[in-house]
Formats: structure tokens, C-alpha cells, sequence
């Protein structure tokens, strides 16, 4: 994460709590020569989804309070986008993981674990320290946060 990314979150997810939304994501990256402030928000409410009304209403939430910050880490222009995390929403803090229990996960691994980098499996156990995941071969895995490069939900099609 860099500092963009880093501050966005230290300074807006509370800001975005406050109007019942979660700050699932963020994304400071230059595409071509313009760049990119990317927010990837989700309602709070567990049995909500975020939609395009709520994306618009957080666009100019903080596209506002982003203006006012004199501290802010971008220097020149940018394009600020505010996005739903789709359906393979990425999971980066314990608490994402211990929300989506018993949910089909994908698990990309730092470190090899039965000769395999990634997992797929159904996400049985998380606590603040780690996850149990159980792959569809029967396989049970107790991971560390620490071990898990990358992690989202899983959807088969």
C-alpha cells in the first residue's frame, strides 16, 4: 500500500462509517498519463448492497473533504472513482474474513502449502489471528494472515 492508499484510509473510513458505508479498497495508480484515486466501497449493513445512487453520493462526499485537506499526498490532478468491490470482493482484514465465514474463498499464498499457491475453498473458521479454510477435496488449512498474500471471495459460474 502506498502513502496515497495509506492516508485515504487513516483519514476517510471513519468519514464513510459515519454514512453507513465501508471502505473496502483503495487504489492511488497513473494509467496512461492521468491518475487514478480508486475507492472500492461496500455498505455496512451485511444484508445491503452497495449501488450506483450510494457510489454517486460518496464520489461527492469525498471529492469535497478531498478539496479542503491542505495535507493531502497527491500533488496535481487526478480522477477520483468510487466502485462496488463486485462480487469477488477482496479480503484484507480479519474482520472482512470473520464477516464472510462459510463463504467460498480464493486464497493466494506467499509460500507454497501441499505444493499449491493458491486455495479455494470454503472459508470455515476466522478468527483475529487466522483462517480455516476446507477445499473441495476434503483438505483442511490453517493459514495465518501473515502467510496470505491475497484474498477474495470466490464465485463459481
Amino acid at each position: 500500500m502506498n502513502a496515497t492508499e495509506s492516508y485515504i484510509e487513516k483519514h476517510f473510513a471513519s468519514l464513510l462509517e459515519s454514512y453507513g458505508f465501508e471502505l473496502v479498497d483503495v487504489e492511488y495508480r497513473k494509467e496512461g498519463g492521468d491518475y487514478f484515486l480508486r475507492l472500492f466501497c461496500d455498505r455496512l449493513a451485511e444484508d445491503e448492497h452497495i449501488d450506483l445512487n450510494d457510489c454517486e453520493k460518496i464520489n461527492r462526499l469525498l471529492g469535497e473533504a478531498l478539496d479542503q485537506r491542505e495535507d493531502l499526498p497527491i500533488k496535481g490532478a487526478y480522477r477520483l472513482e468510487v466502485s462496488s468491490p463486485g462480487i469477488e470482493r477482496p479480503l484484507k482484514k480479519p474482520q472482512d474474513f470473520i464477516r464472510f465465514t462459510g463463504q467460498l474463498v480464493s486464497v493466494k499464498l506467499y509460500k507454497a502449502v501441499d505444493s499449491l499457491k493458491t486455495l479455494v475453498g470454503s472459508l470455515e473458521k476466522a478468527d483475529e489471528e487466522g483462517i480455516t479454510l476446507v477445499t473441495s477435496s476434503g483438505g483442511s488449512y490453517q493459514l495465518a494472515y501473515t502467510d496470505i498474500a491475497k484474498a477474495n471471495l470466490y464465485f463459481e459460474f
